[in-house]
């Protein structure tokens, strides 16, 4: 990397300023005929198109709608227009359109590829990101006369570096994914006796339930017994815990949209992505809690969202912390219980009918699994831990891949 640095200064190489309205077009997109909270997330063979909203989840893709009468974007940047998140913007490289509350800009020069938008998208947010809020949204006409730097050479802007560095980057970051996979163990990702059963058994009941299809492997599950499944009221097996303001002063005031040593402590808000978590306290000033569930009861697309809590964790506003009142139960046995409960209450609650615990949240009702009539949490246990390692085999072979590109790369040098 120091060297792509060094070759690039000697050369005459330097960073120079650059309006974004002078570099980048605001794309028109035909105006749907669908809302978010009408679509629900699922994708099937008519809604299939990727829709852009101003969330960060999945890169602001949380929706699906037909292609018909659909602007189809691809390579191209998203910039979230409303919300939190206004001014986020992500390099979208597969095919999505615009739904709401956000919009998408091209470079004007040439056609850029996938590597010269990451670098270029770095720089843009280092003057949008944490810019804008609610009163203040990131729109086009505001954004388009701020100013940002790029690397030039010559008076040009310098694309060979810019793809020079981040292939550095990819090849120096899957070198410490190698590493990494060795020292955590993570490259054992063989399932288990107890581990496989849970995905055969857990796929049968999807299929007898009529779930809907499930992200597992595909398994022969003719010879297993399905999951029993029961429904329990949310208020019987959970309660709300206190999480309060307990500083002095203004309470937004006393957080930070930037973590530092300082503001070191999470705080949940109206969020979509990110566990919901978009400031930071100092330590003592807000109640916290950890191995938690929290609820986010506000918000156009946050409202019904539930996030499992690792670490402690505060709330700012418009949520609260949930756990169950009999016992404690490991991280991932909480991760099953944030789908159970999101499964219920985010088609349920929007910005116009709040996912507020009393009275409301804790009167709806949940399936979970049973063995001889008590909720299965062994089962919960085993089940997450089984999609990890579906996951982590993934990410283990791509790295294998990636590793090996970037060795014979660096040997041809």
């Amino acid at each position: 990397m120091q060297e792509i640095e060094d070759n690039f200064k000697s050369n005459g190489g330097k960073f120079g300023e650059f309006r974004i309205g002078d570099l980048f077009r605001k794309i028109k997109t035909n105006k749907l005929p669908y809302k978010a909270q009408d679509l629900k997330g699922k994708c099937d063979e008519n809604y299939n198109l990727p829709a852009l909203t101003a969330g960060v989840e999945n890169q602001g893709l949380a929706y699906f709608v037909p292609r018909e009468n659909a602007t189809i974007l691809k390579n191209v940047i998203s910039v979230s227009a409303n919300g939190a998140n206004t001014g986020v913007m992500f390099y979208q490289s597969k095919e999505f359109t615009v739904l709401q509350d956000s919009y998408a800009i091209e470079f004007t020069g040439k056609q850029l590829n996938k590597n010269e938008y990451l670098y270029m998208i770095v720089f843009l947010q280092k003057v949008i990101r944490y810019k804008y809020d609610w009163s203040n949204k990131a729109g086009w006409e505001r954004i388009k006369n701020v100013k940002f730097a790029l690397p030039t050479q010559n008076g040009e802007i310098a694309f060979d570096y810019m793809e020079a560095y981040i292939k550095e980057l990819e090849a120096d970051r899957v070198k410490e994914l190698e590493a990494y996979l060795i020292a955590t163990g993570l490259k054992d990702y063989t399932l288990t006796a107890a581990e496989q059963t849970a995905l055969e058994t857990f796929e049968k009941s999807i299929k007898i339930n009529n779930w809907g299809k499930p992200y597992l492997p595909a398994v022969d599950c003719s010879q297993q017994k399905s999951v029993q499944f029961q429904e329990f009221k949310i208020g019987e097996l959970f309660e709300k815990l206190s999480a309060r303001f307990i500083g002095t002063g203004d309470k937004f005031k006393s957080a930070s949209k930037i973590q530092t040593d300082e503001y070191c402590v999470p705080l949940v808000y109206a969020k979509s992505g990110n566990n919901g978590i978009m400031y930071w306290a100092k330590q003592g000033d807000f109640e916290t809690h950890e191995n938690v569930l929290s609820v986010i009861y506000n918000g156009a697309i946050a409202a019904g969202l539930v996030y499992a809590q690792p670490k402690e964790t505060g709330i700012l506003a418009e949520s609260y912390f949930i756990k169950l009142k009999q016992c404690e139960v490991s991280f991932k046995v909480n991760l099953f219980l944030k789908t159970a409960l999101e499964k219920t209450l985010y088609p349920k609650y929007s910005r116009e009918y709040l996912a507020t615990w009393t009275g409301k949240v804790e009167h709806d009702k949940i399936q979970l699994p049973t063995q001889n009539n008590a909720i299965d949490f062994d089962f919960m246990h085993t089940f997450i831990r089984a999609i990890e390692k579906i996951v982590i085999k993934e990410v283990v072979e791509w790295a294998d891949k990636k590793i090996q590109a970037t060795k014979q790369i660096i040997n041809r040098a």
